[in-house]
C-alpha cells in the first residue's frame, strides 16, 4: 500500500502508521426520536469519519515521538484538529477537522538501545 494514509500539516505520517491497525471510515450521522405508538424515526443528517490507527516511532531518544506531538500541538486549535486521513470505505482522502485521542501502548528501550514509542491515535470528525 503506497498511498498516503494521514497528512498533518504538510507532514506525511504514512511512514508511521502500522497499517493493519488503520480503521478510517465514514458512517452516517442520523437525528432519531420515538413517536407515542414507539415507532421509532430518524432522518439522515450527514456523515461523519470515525477510526483510529497506531503509530509507532523508533530513535535514539523520544526525539521521534516528541517531534510528533509538537506537530499535532500546531495543527490543533480549540482542541480541534486539522489533518487529512484516507477514508477506506469511501476510497477517497479527505481534508478534516477532528477531535483526536492519542492512547501509549508502548513505551519501551529495544536490545540496540532505541526507544520504541507506540500509539493509538483515536479520531471523530467534528
Amino acid at each position: 500500500m503506497s498511498e498516503i494514509l494521514g497528512v498533518i500539516g504538510d507532514t506525511d505520517i504514512t511512514k508511521y502508521i502500522i497499517k493493519n491497525t488503520y480503521k478510517v471510515n465514514s458512517e452516517p450521522v442520523y437525528e432519531s426520536w420515538q413517536d407515542g405508538n414507539f415507532r421509532s424515526h430518524r432522518i439522515y443528517t450527514r456523515t461523519k469519519v470515525t477510526g483510529s490507527f497506531d503509530v509507532i516511532f523508533f530513535g535514539e531518544d523520544d526525539g521521534p515521538y516528541q517531534d510528533f506531538l509538537a506537530l499535532i500541538a500546531s495543527e490543533t486549535s480549540q482542541n480541534v484538529l486539522t489533518m487529512g486521513l484516507y477514508v477506506e470505505n469511501e476510497a477517497v482522502f479527505k481534508a478534516l477537522e477532528v477531535y483526536c485521542e492519542l492512547t501509549s501502548s508502548q513505551h519501551a528501550e529495544t536490545t540496540d538501545g532505541r526507544i520504541v514509542n507506540k500509539v493509538t491515535v483515536q479520531i471523530e470528525e467534528r
